[in-house]
């Protein structure tokens, strides 16, 4: 028996008939008897495969950004109170999360919602391929899907003083001055001094 997608939790009385013909071709026969199914509430949620739906999420690290994803109804009751979380991976537990809306009271069967993920990096957060785990939770039902985030790399950097100027008299040592240079990005930065000669 073939129970259709979304159908109604209920009992249903279904026919069944048997005919025949005896191998002598002497008596056709029929038979008809009823049986009662029962079709079970069965709410069922479904997120897409993966967020985002191809390649990965870019986001700078010191920067926030979002990514939209579907969650579908796919029982035959309506889905409720669902919620969501950032479950596990990295993108979860060194990022900063939340979810917009924060929870769907209802989704009807054969209906889909968006819902958006708003993600913060750190500032300084090395560059790198991350991933982590959206989990939907709803009443009797849940359902997971991964997320991929890509961080950049940004090298910048900054020095303090922009430049140093002195009057200095030939054949005298001491110190001429400090520069304070400071990695602003999200990679080792390998700088060369140069001194030039007058």
């Amino acid at each position: 028996i073939y129970v259709p997608p979304f159908t109604l939790p209920g009992e249903y009385l279904v026919n069944l008939t048997a005919r025949w013909t005896n191998l002598n071709s002497s008596y056709a026969g029929i038979n008809t008897t009823s049986m009662l199914v029962n079709v079970t509430a069965n709410p069922v949620i479904d997120l897409q495969d993966r967020i985002p739906p191809i390649s990965e999420k870019s986001i700078q690290e010191g920067s926030a950004d979002n990514v939209t994803f579907n969650i579908t109804s796919i029982g035959n009751v309506n889905a409720t109170n669902i919620t969501f979380n950032c479950s596990s991976g990295m993108v979860c537990l060194n990022f900063t999360t939340w979810f917009t809306p924060s929870i769907i009271s209802i989704l009807a069967p054969n209906q889909t919602e968006l819902a958006n993920i708003s993600i913060v990096v750190p500032s300084n957060f090395p560059a790198g391929h991350y991933n982590g785990t959206v989990l939907a939770n709803a009443t009797l039902t849940f359902d997971y899907a991964p997320i991929y985030i890509t961080v950049p790399e940004n090298m910048s950097w900054e020095q303090q003083p922009n430049n140093i100027s002195r009057e200095v008299i030939q054949g005298t040592g001491g110190n001429f001055g400090t520069i304070a240079v400071t990695n602003n990005g999200n990679v080792f930065v390998y700088l060369q001094i140069i001194q030039y000669e007058w």
